[in-house]
């Protein structure tokens, strides 16, 4: 048993223990090895002392009965004792109430153990004479399961880590299609519940294959990264960035309008256009799309997008152009 009492001063003598507990304390004392201590319970004072412990609690503890009789129990206490727990001890005893709770306890020898405790006042006829703490040790329980614990968070780690690595895209480390696909469903829905628009851009490498077959696919891979990068500078945390498919890439932009959609994706064709490039320059086209102005569906959304990329490539590629608006 804890306290957050003050520490008394001068001679504390124990108090008797009442007949109509008796059988009672026999029986916890005699238990499945489980501790008892019993404690003063003069609520004049400003701190119980103890006046009993059985051998159980001197196994646990290592603190023979001569060295605990006459201290606090606050001896068990250590840096890792819940205060809270002691807190509410010290106002359900107080109170009148019995007391169930579980802490770190500190042994003689400065180890930790756990227990489980029970603490309930002992009456003389009516009358409160001692607190009685029936004390289990429960440290190999509560060890496995803290390791339980710990394994299913490192599985949980790792199952994030795998399903990151489904949805990324092992080239430029952006988002793939299935990801983005995903994302477009739940980001449409938000829109839609919410009244909010939701703008989608599609770019696409110009003459890839070409630089493909001049400088090999390498440095073609080269070039990806460099344009992932670029548009994941020049996009907000919550946008997201995915590598749509071969040289074609998409943002997906939440609660973005078609003006600022188009802002997005020109700091983007800048970014890449403008970017120190080793072998030869390179440029996107984009084409933008905003729900609901452009488009109802998710598919809708995206075949919009996709028709002002193509509208975009035709005018002479390296350009924004945005969908046309529907009726």
């Amino acid at each position: 048993m804890h306290s957050s009492f003050s520490v008394p001063q001068g001679d504390v003598r124990p108090l008797p223990i009442g007949h109509e507990t008796r059988d009672f304390f026999r029986h916890a004392v005699a238990g499945a090895g489980d501790a008892v201590v019993v404690t003063t319970a003069d609520l004049e004072r400003p701190e119980p002392v103890i006046v009993y412990v059985n051998a159980a609690f001197e196994r646990m503890t290592g603190y023979a009965a001569h060295e605990a009789i006459g201290k606090s129990p606050r001896i068990l206490q250590g840096p890792l004792t819940d205060r809270t727990v002691m807190e509410r001890l010290k106002a359900d005893l107080l109170a009148g109430r019995e007391f169930k709770g579980a802490t770190a306890n500190y042994r003689k020898d400065g180890s930790e153990y756990q227990v489980e405790w029970r603490v309930t006042g002992v009456y003389d006829e009516g009358r409160l004479v001692n607190w009685m703490a029936v004390q289990r040790d429960v440290t190999d329980r509560w060890r496995a399961e803290k390791e339980a614990e710990e394994a299913r968070l490192l599985l949980a780690e790792a199952n994030a880590r795998l399903e990151a690595l489904a949805a990324t895209d092992h080239l430029t480390g952006l988002l793939n299609a299935r990801a983005l696909y995903e994302r477009l469903r739940q980001e449409h829905s938000e829109a839609s519940r919410h009244g909010r628009p939701l703008s989608l851009v599609i770019l696409d490498v110009d003459r890839f294959k070409a630089y493909n077959d001049a400088f090999g696919h390498p440095a073609g891979d080269d070039a990806l990264r460099g344009v992932a990068e670029a548009a994941r500078s020049e996009t907000r945390d919550y946008d997201m960035a995915a590598r749509h498919g071969g040289e074609e890439f998409a943002l997906l932009l939440p609660n973005a309008g078609v003006e600022e959609a188009e802002i997005v994706a020109e700091r983007v064709r800048r970014a890449v256009a403008e970017r120190e490039w080793p072998l030869r320059p390179v440029t996107v086209s984009l084409g933008v799309a905003t729900f609901p102005r452009h488009a109802r569906s998710c598919d809708d959304l995206m075949r919009a997008a996709d028709r002002a990329l193509y509208a975009a490539k035709e005018a002479g590629r390296d350009r924004v152009t945005t969908a046309t608006a529907l009726d």
